[in-house]
């Protein structure tokens, strides 16, 4: 018997959601205000997930919700850029400066084996959803993401906000029409 989430307190805003506690301690509420940005950035992590990327995104719940695995979120992140045949990575710290690989593994409660995990999922992520969209057309990918760690001590990507994305030179709403339906 499952039971229904309730929504708690608010933990976190970011730039078009609001991101809430749960009654059930392990998952959180990812609240959109957009329903576009809320249905693409599932598709990506449906996507990422056929392509045995770990996220924290469990399921998509009505129109701008998505429930989330808890991760205790990371200071560093990491803006992925992919284009033909290219792909390079920085790292960010959490006032958005760039970061070397040595100055990211120095910061509190990342080590140079979480920075490792950090490179390989952004290239891999990057990647997979460049090759995913260019038949859409998008040509070009910058994907802004961040990481958190898992209760197990995992390093994992936390959900992708398509709205702090490049997505080529489109707009995430044509994207969003051009994709289709609603992924369950």
């Amino acid at each position: 018997m499952t039971t229904e989430l309730e929504k708690g307190e608010l933990l976190h805003t970011g730039p078009g959601y609001l991101i809430f506690a749960t009654n059930d301690r392990a998952v959180a509420m990812m609240e959109w205000a957009d329903e576009c940005a809320c249905r693409l950035s599932f598709q990506f992590h449906a996507v990422l997930g056929r392509h045995a990327l770990r996220t924290n995104v469990l399921r998509k719940q009505g129109a701008h919700r998505l429930i989330v695995q808890r991760l205790q979120p990371l200071a560093v992140g990491l803006l992925a850029r992919a284009g033909a045949n290219t792909a390079d990575l920085q790292f960010l710290g959490s006032e958005g400066r760039s970061l070397t690989k040595e100055q990211a593994a120095e910061i509190h409660g990342v080590t140079s084996q979480r920075v490792e995990t950090i490179e390989d999922t952004g290239l891999h992520a990057v990647r997979s959803l460049r090759a995913y969209l260019l038949a859409e057309g998008v040509e070009e990918l910058t994907l802004r993401l961040s990481f958190g760690v898992a209760p197990s001590g995992e390093c994992e990507m936390q959900a992708i906000n398509p709205a702090e994305c490049q997505l080529g030179s489109g707009d995430y709403n044509l994207l969003c029409e051009r994709l289709g339906g609603d992924l369950k």
